[in-house]
Order: C-alpha cells, then sequence, then structure tokens
C-alpha cells in the first residue's frame, strides 16, 4: 500500500519559479490524501515537537541573529474528515502551539492557536482489482490555511509568532 503526493501549490510553483520564500506551515503540516468513505467520520490528534539552534532568512541561508540561543515548538493538531457522498469528503484541522525563544535581550515565549486548515476532497476515479480489498483511485483535493491569531500581537507584547500570518490555498492530486 502506498500513496504517490502529487500537489501544485502556490508555494511550489515560486519555490520552482527560483521565488526566495518559505512558508513554515508547508513543513510543519505534510500533504496528505484526507478522502472518507461515505458517512464515516475520521478523528485524529497529533503532537509534533521542533527544536532548533539555527535560523534562516528568507532565501533560506543559514543566518543567526546576535545572542540567539535556541527556539522550541509543540504543536497539537485536531483532524476530523468526513464523507458527505461516496466520492467527495469535507476535512479540518484545528492546531494550537507553545513557542518558546530564547534569546539573550529578547527571550519569550507565547501559546496560541496557529493556522488551520479546511478543505474539499473528490474521488475522481476508483478501480477495484480482483483479489484486492483496497481500490486504485486518484483523489483531487483543495485546501486553505488560515491563521487564527494577529501577528501584530505577538510582537505587540515582545512574544514570538506562532506563524507567518498568511492565507494559504493548495491543490493536488492523489494515486
Amino acid at each position: 500500500f502506498f500513496h504517490i503526493a502529487c500537489s501544485a501549490s502556490i508555494l511550489t510553483m515560486a519555490v520552482l519559479a527560483g521565488q526566495p520564500e518559505a512558508r513554515a506551515d508547508f513543513y510543519l503540516h505534510h500533504w496528505e490524501d484526507h478522502h472518507a468513505d461515505q458517512r464515516n467520520l475520521n478523528l485524529g490528534v497529533t503532537e509534533s515537537y521542533y527544536g532548533t539552534t539555527e535560523n534562516y532568512d528568507g532565501a533560506g541561508a543559514l543566518l543567526i541573529p546576535a545572542k540567539f540561543q535556541s527556539y522550541t515548538r509543540l504543536q497539537t493538531d485536531l483532524y476530523a474528515s468526513y464523507g458527505i457522498i461516496k466520492r467527495l469528503s469535507v476535512y479540518a484541522r484545528l492546531g494550537w502551539a507553545r513557542n518558546e525563544l530564547v534569546h539573550d535581550t529578547l527571550p519569550g515565549s507565547s501559546f496560541s492557536f496557529t493556522d488551520q486548515s479546511a478543505g474539499i476532497n473528490f474521488r475522481a476515479l476508483e478501480l477495484s482489482i480482483s483479489g484486492k480489498s483496497t481500490p486504485v483511485a486518484i483523489d483531487i483535493q483543495v485546501q486553505g490555511d488560515f491563521p487564527l491569531y494577529s501577528n501584530p500581537a505577538f510582537v505587540d507584547s515582545g512574544a514570538p509568532a506562532v506563524g507567518d500570518g498568511t492565507v494559504d490555498f493548495t491543490g493536488g492530486a492523489f494515486l
């Protein structure tokens, strides 16, 4: 059993076009097929931890600010997907995180909602193969990610932001 994920996102196209831009959420949440069987509710919880003593600029070059020591993030996400009809599913992700920045002059921590996701998945093709319990399928998926936080509020309080504050849309297909 395997998935081949083929996604075309604004981020991917920008990177391929040579744009020096990266979005952190792209690395925190993998692009996954969220198809759900008809009238089936799937629920899940994930925990992730990230810690580093390095920092990178917008072009991806190593850039360690003076007096920076480390950054850590503990992220929790709740996932839900529901099959409305045989070929159509909807899904959402609700996430929150605790960040901690260790810096000689600007230390801080924050706890907040992070970027949230909502999407729709359409099963474009499904082929049953005799002797196989799992059919071969092509799923087309569109997802929006949006912030449930305000970066100026974090900056004003001296706490590290929990995301980049952008709204992102991604679309792709899964085999």
